[in-house]
């Protein structure tokens, strides 16, 4: 477990294991693990940089498709509860986590410009890969890198590196060291808020409904 202070970037709060005497190896800085769904708000924040194009009543086709790899076999992609209604509006798709729209809006964005997305919040290019099955989250992160990306978005498109020091000192007090990370705009803000517009909803009507009933009077997003 990871929380930040989304805006200064400070961590608050880190668990590396269930066992709290257990030392030698923290898996929130260093266990990398299959992120799925939490691929989808970045593809989602990603076609809503584009106002002109997309918009959260977009349409998006939701219907069975086959996808030849390099390989030559076919890759498959299904929806969670395996129901295809021919299209989805984009925030319906965001908030109910539907596979099938996600993977189409992957395809018009192309896979390059997605992945170069992802760069540019600071994902490392050594654990992308351009496969189709990458839009639904076949990537490994760790949760510290995880929480770097979903700070930006918390932030409202801001950027600050996480830093678990605010000063060090020497014993004669002075300052050696100060964390001064200045915030980086790095996206679009209008696109950032409707993308937590849209999380709010996984949680007011979407997957997470069940998390919105138990905390009536709390502002959420999920994923």
């Amino acid at each position: 477990m990871i929380v930040t202070d989304k805006f200064t970037g400070e961590v608050n709060f880190l668990i590396g294991s269930s066992n709290l005497k257990f030392f030698s190896y923290n898996r929130a800085l260093k266990t990398c693990r299959s992120i799925g769904s939490l691929f989808k708000p970045i593809t989602y924040l990603t076609v809503l940089s584009n106002l002109k194009k997309y918009h959260l009543n977009t349409w998006i086709p939701n219907f069975p498709i086959s996808i030849k790899l390099q390989n030559g076999q076919n890759w498959i992609p299904k929806n969670n509860n395996y129901h295809f209604i021919g299209k989805i509006m984009l925030l319906d798709a965001l908030a109910n986590s539907v596979n099938i729209p996600t993977v189409n809006l992957s395809i018009q964005l192309r896979l390059k410009k997605l992945i170069n997305h992802w760069i540019s919040w600071g994902a490392l290019k050594r654990r992308l890969f351009f496969f189709p099955a990458i839009s639904l989250g076949a990537i490994n992160l760790t949760p510290i890198e995880v929480a770097q990306i979903f700070q930006i978005i918390a932030n409202k498109s801001y950027k600050i590196s996480l830093s678990s020091i605010r000063f060090i000192i020497s014993i004669d007090e002075k300052v050696l060291y100060q964390n001064l990370s200045q915030p980086e705009k790095i996206e679009s803000v209008e696109a950032v808020y409707l993308t937590l517009f849209s999380m709010q909803n996984v949680v007011n009507y979407g997957t997470e409904k069940s998390l919105g009933y138990l905390f009536k009077n709390v502002f959420l997003t999920g994923k």
